[in-house]
């Protein structure tokens, strides 16, 4: 009853009720007797809301707080946090301000505090990305199907490439989709700046974008502007938006249902200290639902289920190509980074 009472305390001062500040705890002294940890949301996004925040960290044996801050607040609250729990975990969910430049989803981060320094390294939770580019090159390969001549477009040597792996689990996904789809390696044509608006436009020699377009990598508004013009269905190899009429998929964001595992190896020393933890949740990838036929948004879900229950391993896919293929298709995995 308790701790049931305090997650209800919290979510009413978190944001889910006007008129509630931040917790005082200018008197509180810091207690390293159980393990703590807070959640930070600087934006909403894949359902992290306070209150689903709230709803998975119930979960767990720890003392949890969720609050709703601002970017430019966010150091400060982790300060006051670090004063209640000096040796606490603070999970920020969104934007860092400036010093971040990842997609506009955001980051999902871990931060170990330290009781002699207050900070400690950032730990990244994402995604998988090379389960992501199975799923996203499967769902492309389906869509060949729909195609008089079944050929995907991949751009690739755009900025923020994929790794190899993920560039070989996403050919592997067509090809289990559509073993007859052929993969043709595409360009950027050279593109012109309209003088009164950021409006690109292809060259009078530009030939269009394929229909199906596998983008290995972050587009430029040049090549955004060329796919819309040439009516593609874009398929990105990275965690893009959406935000354009004509994007299909891309990697996903974990949403508030990792928590209680995160917070459960925590609390079991079984976190690394920094760099990149990878998972894999229903949110793997993020689809614009109106671009896609109910099979293929169907068929996205049982295969995302198949990878979390560990009856599909896209990491191997690739060796279970032909060897025809594999030598064919291997100059494009080489571009990934």
């Amino acid at each position: 009853m308790r701790k049931s009472l305090f997650f209800t305390f919290i979510a009413v001062c978190s944001g889910l009720a006007v008129g509630c500040g931040a917790p005082d705890i200018s008197h509180m002294k810091p207690s390293v007797s159980k393990k703590a940890a807070e959640i930070f949301i600087t934006s909403s996004t894949q359902g992290w809301t306070t209150a689903q925040a709230v709803y998975e960290a119930e979960k767990s044996n720890l003392d949890v707080w969720v609050q709703s801050v601002k970017v430019h607040q966010l150091i400060g609250q982790i300060q006051q946090f670090h004063k209640k729990a000096p040796q606490g975990l603070a999970v920020v969910v969104g934007q860092w301000g400036n010093a971040d430049v990842g997609s506009s989803q955001g980051p999902l981060a871990l931060v170990p505090l330290s009781a002699s320094t207050g900070h400690g390294k950032r730990l990244t939770v994402k995604e998988s990305e090379v389960d992501a580019a199975y799923v996203v090159g499967y769902l492309a390969g389906l869509n060949s199907r729909f195609l008089a001549m079944p050929q995907i477009g991949l751009l690739a040597g755009i900025s923020s490439q994929p790794s190899a792996a993920a560039m070989a689990a996403a050919l592997a996904g067509v090809y289990q989709a559509n073993p007859k789809c052929s993969i043709i390696l595409q360009n950027i044509p050279s593109v012109q700046r309209s003088t009164h608006q950021s409006v690109y436009f292809p060259s009078q020699t530009s030939l269009p974008a394929p229909q199906l377009v596998l983008a290995a990598g972050t587009l430029s508004s040049a090549a955004q502007s060329w796919l819309l013009q040439s009516h593609s269905l874009v398929y990105h190899l990275s965690a893009a938006p959406l935000s354009a009429s004509n994007d299909v998929a891309a990697f996903g964001f974990p949403g508030p249902s990792i928590l209680p595992e995160l917070l459960q190896r925590y609390e079991q020393n079984d976190l690394p200290t920094s760099g990149v933890l990878s998972v894999v949740t229903p949110h793997l990838v993020i689809l614009q639902d109106k671009m896609l036929p109910v099979s293929l948004i169907q068929a996205a879900h049982q295969l995302i289920g198949q990878i979390i229950d560990g009856k599909l391993n896209p990491s191997v896919a690739w060796s279970k190509l032909p060897g025809n293929l594999q030598a064919a298709w291997n100059p494009f995995i080489q571009s990934g980074s």
